[in-house]
């Protein structure tokens, strides 16, 4: 064992962090994962020298997104020889001291990167204290980028070089800020915020994308309405669902079940005894269906829901006497 194997072992367990980010990002093409990853070219030179064979196979089996970050630097360089003005070649004439600084400063992106992709994908551990904690390294580590910037224009770099550092920084940067600000803005302004396992990860697949029809596709408004609203407030709304398909003879299609929802929200909207939670929840999903109907959709829920609204109070003095 070298003296120097858990330094590579840290060293490689950045590299392969750093690779799986490019790849859930969709940076699939081995020349861009290698100019993102270009910083760590001198520490790989080193770890590769000074390791032993099985050192290195051991490296390689237990961070397999390293070896296969070897892998892309081994097929680049013949390419890379090639060249007559190599992104390698700009990092040697980097400063030792500088480069130190950024493989460091890239690790800790890294780091905090993962985090806020794990809390994107489970948020639930998507607290406020957590982001409030997050924003301050993000703002820590951007104070700290700037310096190492000003740092390299001033230690002689090559202006490619100091170039090529600044886009890699500021690519980072603005990665991390765009999930964090996504995160800040789904956990103070998220209308949603009453849903839970896979409905939450379903509004986040298609809420405000092209595909946003898709959540109150078939039955899905329905269904979140059981599921969300208490027992007894759902019965009111099915009674009222029953009622216009059964007495006013309307279609038992999903702009009916809209006109009953728009009933339901209007009945409830001065109550005291229902709470305002099922309200909203109501409301939001009312809402939500009506902007996804086709213009059909929209022309039979206008025609209709002026009937039904006209004479629903009249219905519900006397349901048995109704006449259409």
């Amino acid at each position: 064992m070298t003296s120097d194997i858990k330094k590579y072992s840290a060293l490689a367990d950045r590299i392969s962090a750093q690779y799986a980010r490019l790849i859930k990002e969709g940076v699939n093409d081995p020349q861009q994962i290698f100019n993102q990853m270009v910083s760590f070219l001198p520490e790989l030179h080193e770890l590769w020298t000074n390791t032993s064979d099985y050192e290195l196979a051991s490296l390689s089996n237990k961070y397999p997104d390293f070896m296969n970050f070897c892998k892309i630097v081994e097929q680049l360089s013949v390419v890379q020889n090639r060249r007559n003005f190599r992104d390698y070649d700009e990092e040697q004439k980097i400063p030792e001291e500088q480069r130190t600084l950024i493989a460091k400063s890239l690790g800790d992106i890294s780091r905090i990167h993962e985090t806020l992709l794990e809390m994107k994908q489970n948020t639930d551990k998507c607290s406020e204290s957590k982001l409030c904690e997050l924003k301050s390294d993000l703002d820590s580590w951007k104070v700290k980028a700037n310096e190492i910037k000003d740092q390299l224009k001033q230690s002689g770099a090559s202006e490619y070089a100091v170039k090529t550092v600044n886009a890699v920084l500021t690519r980072n940067y603005s990665q991390a800020n765009e999930i964090l600000q996504s995160l800040e803005n789904y956990n103070s302004d998220f209308i949603f915020s009453y849903l839970e396992n896979n409905d939450v990860t379903e509004f986040q697949s298609y809420f405000g994308t092209e595909h946003e029809g898709m959540l109150v596709a078939g039955r899905k408004t329905i269904n979140r309405l059981e599921r969300y609203i208490p027992t007894d407030e759902f019965s009111k709304y099915r009674i009222i669902l029953t009622a216009l398909v059964r007495d006013f003879r309307l279609p038992a299609i999903r702009y009916t079940s809209a006109i009953a929802l728009g009933l339901y929200v209007a009945s409830v909207e001065e109550s005291d005894s229902v709470p305002q939670s099922v309200k909203d929840i109501a409301s939001t999903e009312f809402v939500l269906l009506l902007k996804h109907f086709s213009e059909e959709e929209t022309f039979s829920y206008e025609r209709d829901s002026d009937l039904a609204y006209s004479r629903w109070n009249e219905y519900l003095k006397n349901p048995s006497g109704f006449v259409i």
